[in-house]
């Protein structure tokens, strides 16, 4: 496992970061899609492939390249060969109607929009947006020799992907996020949990930001299809026929889960599991309390806070809270390079007593909000 460090000189990219890993374990199975396997060596080289036709359509640095696809290895070998074309990502949830979607095709004006057979029909024909699905990029070594890096070497202070923010403030709005973020994120997360040497880690949920964490450590990253995720007793099944050892769960999902129980058969069922991430909603005690009594006795189940605009905030082991306490639990602890103060409402920030707003800043933060300067000077201030 490679050890990350934000800080390291020469700086090394996410891409970089996965190269380095894949070198290490060629061989280890990277990803399962069902039936589908991929060692580290071939998702390394579709990658490649997939960065070489980015580049030759046209593709410059730091430009950004959409992904409509569901959950899938093709979602994973898209990021992956957009971020070593020297491009950023822009994913886009195939959950939102289709007006949301043209929406923010408009919005952020991709370069180009990778995607499938079950959703190029969302995207109009008459639009002014190149689509392309994943199966039709065709790699220019095919059509003779490629003087070009099958890694683009990009700086920290470059845009790897951009994410749009739900909009309960407001309009949506797209969050523009560096290299040196997403780096900074997975370091914060890996020091707070770090992987075994036999992980298998379950994904879907924020999947664009879950799947890369394995991948930069040699873990193996097991797709929870979409049709699977939100059905109780399906993705029991899945967590236990796959002998999954770490997933990430909203707590209403993990309500849901436990909730499930037949004759408290999670235990058994899923021993082999040993963290629960848990995220995108408030985390209560009263939840925390009744998944103890069953899940086993092992699993350890962590809560982080996160936000658009950075892309994890804080940690925080539900182990430490009070058995009789009600209500939710802290969000945790600021997390590796990320700078957390609170100012008093109606104070100069002088005075750091008192309840108030978070502001949050550091390596983890992100970049600002996409054509939006003026926004985006009013709140990176």
């Amino acid at each position: 496992m490679h050890e990350l460090n934000p800080n390291e000189n020469p700086w090394k990219s996410i891409q970089e970061l996965f190269q380095i890993q894949a070198s290490q374990t060629p061989n280890e199975i990277a990803v399962v899609d069902g039936s589908l396997e991929k060692t580290y060596l071939e998702l390394d080289r579709d990658s490649d492939a997939l960065s070489r036709a980015i580049q030759a359509i046209g593709v410059n640095q730091n430009e950004l390249v959409a992904i409509l696809m569901e959950s899938s290895y093709d979602y994973i070998h898209a990021t992956l060969g957009i971020l070593k074309s020297g491009a950023a990502f822009l994913p886009i949830s195939t959950d939102l109607p289709d007006e949301s979607i043209l929406a923010i095709l408009h919005d952020a004006s991709p370069r180009l929009v990778l995607t499938d057979w079950a959703q190029t029909h969302r995207v109009p024909s008459t639009s002014n947006i190149v689509q392309l699905m994943l199966g039709d990029m065709v790699d220019p070594r095919m059509w003779g020799e490629w003087h070009k890096p099958n890694v683009v070497q990009t700086q920290s202070s470059d845009l790897a992907f951009a994410t749009y923010t739900s909009g309960t403030t407001g309009e949506p709005k797209g969050v523009l996020q560096t290299q040196l973020s997403m780096v900074t994120s997975y370091k914060s997360r890996y020091d707070f949990q770090p992987y075994e040497q036999d992980e298998r880690i379950a994904c879907n949920i924020f999947f664009m930001w879950e799947f890369l964490r394995p991948l930069l450590q040699g873990a193996t990253c097991y797709v929870i299809p979409d049709s699977i995720i939100y059905t109780p007793r399906k993705l029991v099944n899945f967590l236990a026929a796959n002998k999954i050892t770490e997933v990430l769960l909203t707590p209403s999902v993990l309500q849901a889960l436990i909730a499930s129980s037949k004759g408290g058969d999670l235990k058994s069922r899923l021993h082999l599991l040993r963290t629960i991430w848990l995220n995108g909603e408030v985390v209560t005690h009263e939840l925390i309390n009744h998944a103890k009594t069953i899940l086993p006795e092992t699993v350890r189940m962590l809560n982080t806070y996160s936000i658009c605009e950075c892309h994890d905030v804080a940690n925080y082991d539900t182990r430490w809270i009070s058995p009789d306490r009600s209500g939710p639990i802290p969000v945790g602890y600021p997390g590796h390079g990320v700078k957390v103060i609170v100012i008093p409402i109606g104070t100069d920030g002088s005075d750091s007593k008192g309840t108030g707003e978070i502001y949050i800043g550091g390596d983890g933060l992100a970049r600002g909000y996409l054509g939006q300067p003026k926004l985006t000077q009013e709140k990176c201030v």
